[in-house]
């Protein structure tokens, strides 16, 4: 399966921005699974689009790390910006119905791409 970048906090290594529910801690050698019913674990395409990603939303405390993608990804058009875990469960039960909002949603980033499952590398 194909190498991946994923985004996370440096110091926790837990997922950049999902909390609750949807976050995960990204360790060496798991294989980290995503929510059920959620767009999957968020990965980009190439190391500059996670670079760019980290310049936009983090610099000072996100990183990337590589993962192995364990199934087929799927380019989600708009994702959920909400950073409460009731947000994000309105985002998944109805993204369409808050197409509109852009406190609920936003575009993509730029090589977005997400998968079910991954392992992780470094």
């Amino acid at each position: 399966m194909p190498i991946k970048y994923k985004v996370i906090r440096k110091h926790s290594r837990k997922s950049a921005y999902a909390i609750g529910r949807f976050e995960r801690i990204y360790n060496v050698g798991d294989v980290v699974v995503a929510e059920p019913g959620s767009l999957g674990i968020m990965c980009f395409n190439s190391k500059r689009a996670s670079d760019r990603f980290i310049r936009e939303h983090g610099v000072n405390n996100f990183k990337t790390i590589l993962v192995i993608t364990k199934d087929k990804g799927r380019r989600p058009k708009i994702i959920g910006s909400q950073q409460s875990e009731g947000g994000l469960a309105r985002f998944y039960t109805n993204p369409l119905m808050l197409y509109y909002d852009r406190e609920v949603i936003q575009r993509s980033p730029e090589g977005t791409i997400c998968y079910p499952e991954v392992e992780v590398l470094t």
